[in-house]
C-alpha cells in the first residue's frame, strides 16, 4: 500500500487507487493515514507555537504555563478549598480599610477590591467555586438599581443567599418624593434580600436612604424607617452580630432606627449608633453586646446628654468609643465602665475641641482598662502625661496630625526615657496619623501588641499605603514628604548623641509657657478663666478655637 508523505500528494494517491480498482478497505486505510498525518503535523505546529509563547515568559512563570498548556495538574489543584480561601484572603485588604460608603467612585479602594474578587472567579472553575464566596460575602448597595439587581439574583439563585455576610445600604433617596416615603418596590426588594440572606452577620445603614429633598425648595426631610424593613431585620435575630448606623454627611439630619428591631438578636455583639438616638433615654437590655460605638456624632449640640444610656444594661461591654464635646463621660463610665478593656475618645467630625483634657480624670472609672485611644489637640501628644495612674492600663494610642519630622524625633526620644503611669512604659505609647482617622478600627487592624520581629511593615492597597511601626501607624507618604533625618536610625528610633533639633524645629516646639507668652502678645488672645470646667466652654471659645485646627476629611 502506498504511503502518503505530503498533503499535496493526497488527492493524486486516492485517485490512483480508484483507477486501479482498489478495494474500499484500501481506500479507507489511505484516508485514515492521511488524517493521522494531518493531526501529527498540526500538533507539531501547535507545539512550535507554544514554545514561541513560552520564550516570552519569565523563568518563574514558564513552568506554570507549561503545566497549563499540557493539562497537567499543578500543586494549586491539589490544595483543599479552605487553604485556597485563606490564600485568596491575602489578595484583598482588610474590610476595615475599605470604606464602602464613598465607593460610587470607580477608582475607590472598594471598587478595586471588588474587581480583584471578580478576577479570582474568572481564573478557572475550581477557583470560581472558592472565590465566589468572597464575591458575595460583603455587599454595598448604592442605588435602587443595585437593590433590584441583587434581589433578582437571589430570587433566581437562592443558594447564593447563604454566602452574604455583610450588607451596606447606602442608596440615596430619590430627589423628589411625592408621598414622602420609600418606594414600595425598593422596600420590598430589601425585605426579600434580608429574608434570603440566611447567614447575614453585619448590617449597615447610612443616612443617605432616609434624607430627601422636601416639598419646599431648599428643605430636607428625614423619612421614617419602614416597618416592613424593621420586621425583616428582626427575623435575622438568630444570625445578626453587628449593626451600624453611619452618618451620611448631614450635620443635623439622621434617621431614627427602631432599636426594638435588634434587641431580640441573641448574638448581637457590636452596635454603632448616634449618641443622640431617641432610644438612649429608654431602658434597653443587650445581654451579649461587647462593643459599642457612640462616636459617630452629627453635631456639637450643647444638649444635656448626662442621662443618655444611663438605663441601658450591657453586662458584657468590653469595647467602647465615645464622642468628644459631649460632656457625659462621667455618668456613662460610672454605669458601664467596670468591664471595659478598650476605651476610645473619637471625633469623627475632625473638630478638635477645647475639651481635650476632660476625659483624663475619668479613666479610673474603668478598673479593667488595658487600651486607651484618644484624639490630641493638633500634635500635642504630651496630654498623655495628664492621665492618672492606672493599675491595668498597658497601651495608649494618640491621634495626632502628621507624626513626622521634629515631632517624631521628640516623641521617640521621650518614648524611650519616660514612664506615663505605673506599669505603662513609653514604649507602649503610639502615635496614629489623623489622615487615617476614617479607619474606625485602625488600632485593632494594627494592634499595639504586634511582635517586634514583624515590625516595621508596610501595607499597600490601591490608593493607600500604611506603615506600621512599634511607635505608630501612619500614611507611608509621610516618609516621602519628610525624608529620614540624621537623628533617626533605620528602625525609626531616635539617636542620643546630641540634640536632634534644628533651629527651625526648635521654634516649632515651644514650651507651654512660651506659647502662652506668644499668644498673650497678640490682640486676639484672651486668657482662659482657670475656674472654667473642663466639660464646659464658652461660646467665644467655641467660635475661636473649634475649627482652627480642623483637618479636611481624608480621601476615602
Amino acid at each position: 500500500m502506498a504511503v502518503i508523505n505530503a498533503p499535496s500528494d493526497s488527492l493524486e494517491e486516492v485517485t490512483a487507487l480508484l483507477r486501479e480498482g482498489a478495494s474500499l478497505t484500501d481506500l479507507l486505510q489511505e484516508l485514515v493515514s492521511l488524517r493521522k498525518w494531518k493531526q501529527s503535523h498540526k500538533q507539531k505546529e501547535d507545539r512550535h507555537h507554544e514554545l514561541g509563547m513560552l520564550t516570552r515568559l519569565c523563568t518563574s512563570c514558564r513552568p506554570t504555563a507549561q503545566r497549563w498548556l499540557s493539562n497537567e495538574a499543578s500543586v494549586a489543584d491539589d490544595l483543599p478549598p479552605e487553604l485556597l480561601y485563606a490564600i485568596f484572603r491575602f489578595v484583598l485588604p482588610p474590610s476595615d480599610l475599605l470604606d464602602p460608603a464613598p465607593s460610587r467612585n470607580p477608582n475607590s479602594r472598594w471598587a478595586h477590591a471588588l474587581s480583584a474578587r471578580r478576577r479570582l472567579t474568572e481564573v478557572c472553575w475550581r477557583w470560581r467555586s472558592v472565590a465566589q464566596t468572597m464575591l458575595y460575602e460583603d455587599i454595598a448597595l448604592h442605588d435602587d438599581t443595585q437593590v433590584r439587581a441583587l434581589a433578582q439574583t437571589l430570587r433566581a439563585t437562592p443558594e447564593l443567599g447563604c454566602l452574604v455576610k455583610r450588607i451596606v445600604v447606602d442608596c440615596p433617596a430619590p430627589p423628589r418624593l411625592e408621598l414622602l416615603e420609600f418606594k414600595a418596590e425598593t422596600v420590598q426588594d430589601l425585605v426579600d434580600i434580608l429574608d434570603r440572606c440566611t447567614s447575614l452577620r453585619s448590617l449597615v445603614f447610612t443616612d443617605m436612604p432616609f434624607v430627601a429633598e422636601g416639598p419646599l425648595r431648599g428643605t430636607m426631610i428625614v423619612l421614617e424607617f419602614p416597618h416592613a424593613l424593621a420586621d425583616a431585620i428582626a427575623r435575622r435575630a438568630s444570625t445578626l452580630q453587628r449593626f451600624e448606623q453611619w452618618p451620611g454627611g448631614s450635620a443635623h439630619l439622621h434617621f431614627r432606627f427602631p432599636i426594638s428591631a435588634i434587641t431580640p438578636c441573641e448574638h448581637l455583639v457590636s452596635l454603632a449608633i448616634n449618641v443622640e438616638h431617641p432610644a438612649s433615654g429608654e431602658h434597653i437590655f443587650l445581654p451579649h453586646l461587647e462593643e459599642l460605638d457612640l462616636s459617630r456624632q452629627y453635631d456639637l449640640s450643647r444638649a444635656d446628654l448626662s442621662q443618655r444610656f444611663a438605663t441601658w444594661e450591657m453586662p458584657r461591654l468590653r469595647r467602647l468609643a465615645l464622642p468628644v464635646a459631649t460632656g457625659f463621660y462621667k455618668t456613662f463610665l460610672q454605669a458601664h465602665g467596670k468591664m471595659l478593656a478598650y476605651l476610645e475618645f473619637r471625633d469623627h467630625l475632625d473638630v478638635l475641641t477645647a475639651t481635650r483634657q476632660s476625659f483624663c480624670k475619668y479613666v479610673h472609672l474603668c478598673p479593667s482598662l488595658r487600651h486607651l485611644v484618644f484624639d490630641a489637640k493638633g500634635s500635642d501628644f504630651l496630654i498623655a502625661n495628664e492621665i492618672l495612674p492606672h493599675p491595668t492600663l498597658q497601651y495608649i494610642d494618640i491621634w495626632v496630625n502628621s507624626p513626622a519630622a521634629g515631632m517624631r524625633t521628640t516623641f521617640l526620644e521621650m518614648r524611650e526615657k519616660r514612664t506615663l503611669v505605673p506599669g505603662t512604659q513609653w514604649k507602649n505609647v503610639r502615635l496614629l496619623d489623623r489622615a487615617l482617622h476614617w479607619v474606625t478600627r485602625l488600632s485593632t487592624v494594627f494592634p499595639p501588641d504586634t511582635p517586634l520581629a514583624e515590625l516595621p511593615s508596610v501595607h499597600h492597597t490601591p490608593g493607600l499605603s500604611i506603615t506600621h511601626t512599634e511607635w505608630g501607624v501612619y500614611g507611608s507618604d509621610l516618609d516621602v514628604l519628610y525624608p529620614e533625618e540624621d537623628g533617626l536610625d533605620k528602625e525609626g528610633r531616635a539617636s542620643h548623641d546630641g540634640s536632634n533639633f534644628t533651629e527651625g524645629e526648635e521654634s516649632m516646639w515651644m514650651t507651654q509657657d512660651e506659647e502662652m507668652e506668644d499668644l498673650a502678645g497678640t490682640e486676639d488672645y484672651d486668657e482662659e478663666d482657670p475656674n472654667d470646667s473642663d466639660d464646659t466652654y464658652s461660646d467665644e471659645e467655641e467660635d475661636s478655637s473649634v475649627f482652627e485646627d480642623s483637618q479636611p476629611d481624608s480621601e476615602l
